[in-house]
């Protein structure tokens, strides 16, 4: 009897960059602004991932902002009324 292959766990722990969304992106999804999202954000209530994207000609490092898929689904469950 043969063994089973190994399974590439290293994989299924690497996240899928396709699934990081644009503030415009959740802005279509929730049908409202973009400021609205990046509010969202900063306040803490909708989840985002930032990293560091220094301008040209700028004293201020802006910073780039995307949201997992996931935790968009997860926000729509957790304030959908029943």
């Amino acid at each position: 009897m043969a063994l089973p292959e190994p399974r590439n766990f290293q994989k299924l722990l690497e996240p899928d960059l396709e699934d990081l969304l644009k503030a415009s992106d959740v802005a279509k999804i929730f049908q409202c602004s973009r400021a609205l999202i990046y509010r969202m954000a900063e306040r803490g209530q909708l989840p985002c991932v930032r990293w560091p994207c220094p301008g040209m000609g700028k004293k201020l490092t802006r910073e780039t902002v995307r949201f997992k898929k996931a935790d968009v689904i997860d926000f729509v469950e957790k304030h959908e009324k029943k």
